[in-house]
């Protein structure tokens, strides 16, 4: 395993107990605005890119071009994969947002030892999958 792939101290990944499945846990208090690391993965360019849950664009300065960071495969990405999504800003504790060519996790308010690790996607695909299996799970 590469130096950079190893866990950070302050994090644990569990099962969430919930539709969101595995999840990052803060395994001590975080401070607001801390850097939590840099979202890792395998990187595309748009037209070779695979689907899957785990796409992060990444703009080129002010230029029309992206790149993809793909972190579904644990042999190319780190433990910020499994920052779930939060479908309100009350749950959600941090947020990813692009610095330079890299996606950072910075925490946006502080977050208690024991909290899940939760930022938002962005999207409101994201909001209607999570809302999909929350109901497939009542139904059982």
């Amino acid at each position: 395993m590469k130096e950079k792939r190893k866990m950070p101290s302050f994090v644990k990944i569990k099962d969430t107990k919930s539709v969101r499945g595995y999840g990052a846990f803060a395994q001590m208090d975080i401070p607001k605005l801390a850097r939590l690391g840099v979202y890792d993965g395998k990187v595309y360019l748009p037209q070779m890119s695979p689907t899957n849950d785990y796409l992060f664009s990444v703009h080129v300065d002010t230029s029309p071009y992206h790149f993809l960071v793909d972190g579904e495969d644990m042999r190319y990405a780190n433990w910020t994969r499994f920052v779930n999504h939060g479908m309100t800003e009350r749950e959600r504790n941090t947020a990813f947002q692009q610095d330079g060519n890299k996606i950072v996790l910075y925490s946006t308010k502080h977050i208690s030892k024991g909290d899940e690790i939760i930022a938002s996607y962005g999207t409101k695909e994201w909001e209607d999958k999570l809302r999909a299996k929350q109901q497939m799970v009542k139904r059982k």
